[in-house]
This record gives structure tokens, C-alpha cells and sequence, in this order.
């Protein structure tokens, strides 16, 4: 039995010789060089930006959104190529895919400025005495004329040395992708730079999921379904990472994925950081703690890293105190891809764990019952903050909720402040003095005793139950 699955992401192995490697790094750094040029002179040097005086006296830039469209034309193109070559070796439709996504944070970084200006005009009327009034939205789109806020309060973030980019997007044709003698080895055609004339050979591609069908029976293969649809598009991202690894993501419109039969089992689960799952019926799944176990042999390779350039090295105070950027040395080079080789391990061993827990949860219940976390407000305790990224207990929820999707489960959140840890499963007692220290807790009514985790899962299962 098979389930319908729409924009389902499919993450392969590229596998570049060193000429294909150097052009796939000369269009991601195009790219850079693209969106940071883009974002200088949307907020600096466009015609259609005004200065204006605010309460304070200093001097904002306010901006005209329809010049957005100015960064897709050929002439703006040409120009920056004009002004840096480096720029014509990223891919065109990239390039046009991107600004689409500077305009999606500037909208967003948009409605945050709207807040904080909604905000500081309600403080100001309060202490005028006046009655704060509503005023219209006056930003609804992007495409609206004047966007009426200070340039310095959205400016988004730039790429830089540090904090490079290390992906491009695009969308091809299938007919792009071509079909080999193994059925799990196949070559994808990638763009070709525009400013260079070097034949851009296939790229070796390997580990698809064999397990997704295509077609109204579910009776083609990915690459069956390719030999069909050679003028379908879909969207591609090259991107690469610390250890100068390649990869590609398809983002497939749809495909059907193989489902396992109903059970017909209900389940609660709480997550925590000693036991990163606890279901109702008693079962615990340990958190494995994996970059905790390799925290000593970090903080050795983060002081080797230190003293090879940082603050700690003399040649880089002296150069930072004179202004100049000092070249990292080949040791320093080879402690960062060991670091990057190490943290790599961690993240890789992370994830098996959580698709085996995840897995095992989806196929065995129908229906699954989970609690609503905040995340980001969890990570602002910097007593919990290492742990909770070591536990990953986000990423373990979504995949328990994308792979109920596939297999025709049932998930169900329930809401963040309900007192599952607190109340009693057997008779509603709700205990308001327990402690986050108190693991174990006996009821004053019914007189039963509780695994703090197993009765929160259990009043979880409960609760979303009441629900429906």
C-alpha cells in the first residue's frame, strides 16, 4: 500500500571530479557575491532611497520596494558582472531564485519593524494621555509603494569569511538526469556558467531512496519516472558542507511512498533530556548523548584551533591591530576539518538514532499524541541550552510527524500549558508544589505512585483524546 506524499525531498551524493568541483565552488561563491552586492544597494545606493531625520535626530535610510524588480533585470545583472567577473559564474536562474528569497526575509524583517513601530507608537500615546489608536496596515505586500521604516531596523545579514554560503538553488529539467547500468548511480547534467566555456561533463549521483513510487499504479522508479517526464521541471540544490562534501536535494511536486499496516495501538509521548522519549505504556528511549561524550576531545581540537589563529596567536594580534587579515596556515586548515570530520560523526550518529526512535514509534501506533514545545524559549536557559541541543528533541518531533504522514498516522498536539507532569492520571489530582528535581511522586488522593515522564505521557494521550 502506498501514500501520497507531496513535495517530498529526496538528498543524494554528488560525486565531482576536481574541475567539476572548482566550477560548483565558483557559482556558489558568484552567488555570495550576487546576494551581498544586492543587499548593499538595496540599503544604501538605490535611486528611490530617501533620507529622512527620525525623533532622535539621526539620519535613516527609507526604502521604495518596488525596486526589488531592478535585481532581476539583464542590465542590473550585466552591470555587477561588470563590476566583479567572479559574479558571471553563478547560474542565472539562481540568481532570480534567491532574490526571491531576499524579498521573503525582507517581508518578514518587514512585519517585525511593524510591530516594534505599532509598539513604540502605543508607549508614546500612553504618556501623551491620548487613546492609541489603530492605524491601517501599511505594509501588506511587498509590491506596495513606500515601505515607511527605517532601513536599519531590517537590514539582513551579509555573507562573510566566517559565515560563508555554501549552496545554490535552481530549477531544471529532468532531462537533465541521465540513467546508468546501477540502479542506484545516476548522472545529473548541471547548469553550465555562464562566463565560461568549459563543458560542464554529468556528475556522478548516487543514493536515492529506493523506496518512493511514481505514477498512478506506484509501479515506476525515480528513474523510470525521469525516461517519461524529460521536459517536467523541478527545483535542484547543490549545496556543500564542512568537509568539503557535495550534495544535491530534489524537491520532488509528488511521489507515493510504501506504507505499513494499521495496528490499532494509541500512545502518549513525553520528551525530556535524560530519556529523550517516554511513551504511555512504560517504554523509555535513552537520550545517547553523543556530543557530550565527545566534549573533551573538542575542547582540545577548539584550543589547537586557538592557538593556530586567534586571539591566543601573536601573528593574528599583530595583524588584526594593524589592519590586516592573517592567511590561516595548513595546520590550522587540517585542525578545522578534523573538527568539522568530528561534529560531523556526532550529527550523523544524532540522526540515525532519531529516525530508529521515530520510526519505531510511527509504525507500531495509529495515533499518536504529543505535547507542543517552545523550542527557542527553551534554549534561553543557558543551564539547559548544551543539553538540549545534544537531546535534539525538535528534530525527533518532526520526524515522527512527517513520517505519519507517510504511513497514514494519526498526530495530535496538544497545548503547551496543560499540566501533564502535574496531574494525576488515575484521579485528576493536580500537585502544583512538584518539583522539576522530584522524578517520582506519590498522589494524595488516590494514593499512586508516579514516574514523572510515564504519567506526563500518559495524561498527554489523555488529554488529546478529550480533544476529539
Amino acid at each position: 500500500m502506498y501514500v501520497k506524499v507531496n513535495n517530498y525531498s529526496m538528498k543524494c551524493r554528488l560525486y565531482p571530479n576536481k574541475e567539476q568541483a572548482k566550477i560548483i565552488d565558483d557559482q556558489i561563491y558568484g552567488v555570495q557575491l550576487y546576494l551581498n552586492k544586492c543587499m548593499y544597494n538595496l540599503f544604501n545606493y538605490f535611486d528611490g532611497t530617501t533620507e529622512k531625520k527620525d525623533k532622535d535626530g539621526k539620519t535613516v535610510h527609507w526604502i521604495n520596494s518596488k525596486t526589488f524588480g531592478m535585481f532581476t533585470s539583464a542590465a542590473y545583472k550585466a552591470n555587477c558582472i561588470a563590476a566583479d567577473s567572479r559574479i558571471g559564474l553563478a547560474i542565472p536562474a539562481s540568481l532570480t531564485t534567491e532574490i526571491g528569497a531576499i524579498k521573503t526575509d525582507f517581508k518578514k524583517r518587514l512585519l517585525m519593524a511593524e510591530t516594534v513601530w505599532e509598539k513604540a507608537e502605543r508607549i508614546k500615546a500612553k504618556s501623551e494621555g491620548k487613546k492609541y489608536k489603530k492605524q491601517k496596515k501599511i505594509v501588506t505586500d511587498i509590491k506596495r509603494a513606500t515601505i515607511k521604516y527605517p532601513v536599519e531596523s531590517i537590514i539582513p545579514n551579509y555573507y562573510t569569511k566566517e559565515k560563508s554560503r555554501k549552496s545554490f538553488t535552481y530549477a531544471t529539467c529532468l532531462s537533465s538526469v541521465s540513467k546508468t547500468g546501477n540502479d542506484n548511480v545516476f548522472f545529473i547534467q548541471l547548469v553550465k556558467p555562464r562566463a565560461e566555456k568549459r563543458v560542464f561533463q554529468p556528475v556522478k549521483v548516487r543514493g536515492w531512496n529506493k523506496n518512493i513510487r511514481f505514477g498512478e499504479n506506484c509501479s515506476k522508479t525515480f528513474l523510470e519516472w525521469v525516461l517519461e517526464n524529460k521536459t517536467k521541471k523541478i527545483t535542484i540544490t547543490v549545496s556543500k558542507d564542512h568537509e568539503n562534501n557535495y550534495w544535491i536535494i530534489f524537491k520532488i511536486p509528488e511521489c507515493y511512498v510504501k506504507t505499513k499496516e494499521k495496528v490499532g495501538n494509541q500512545i502518549g509521548i513525553d520528551v525530556g533530556i535524560k530519556d529523550l522519549i517516554i511513551t504511555s505504556n512504560g517504554v523509555k528511549y535513552p537520550n545517547k548523548k553523543y556530543k557530550y561524550n565527545k566534549q573533551n576531545e573538542l575542547k582540545r581540537i577548539d584550543k589547537r584551533l586557538s592557538r593556530r589563529l586567534g586571539w591566543r596567536n601573536i601573528k593574528f594580534r599583530e595583524g588584526y591591530k594593524a589592519g590586516r587579515f592573517e592567511k590561516p596556515s595548513k595546520r590550522y586548515l587540517k585542525t578545522q576539518m578534523l573538527s568539522a570530520k568530528i561534529n560531523r560523526k556526532i550529527a550523523n550518529k544524532r540522526n540515525l538514532w532519531n529516525n530508529i526512535v521515530s520510526k519505531d514509534i510511527v509504525i507500531n501506533n495509529d495515533y499518536i499524541a504529543v505535547e507542543t514545545l517552545n523550542i527557542s524559549g527553551m534554549f534561553r536557559n543557558k543551564h539547559l541550552s548544551k543539553a538540549l541541543e545534544d537531546a535534539s528533541m525538535g528534530d525527533v518531533l518532526a520526524k515522527i510527524k512527517y513520517k505519519s504522514i507517510w504511513h497514514d498516522r494519526i498526530v495530535i498536539a496538544i497545548d503547551r500549558w496543560s499540566p501533564s507532569s502535574k496531574r494525576c492520571n488515575c484521579c485528576g489530582y493536580i500537585k502544583r508544589d512538584l518539583k522539576l528535581r522530584t522524578r517520582e511522586w506519590i498522589c494524595p488522593v488516590c494514593r499512586t505512585q508516579h514516574d514523572r515522564d510515564i504519567n506526563a505521557a500518559r495524561n498527554i494521550l489523555y488529554y488529546s483524546m478529550n480533544l476529539n
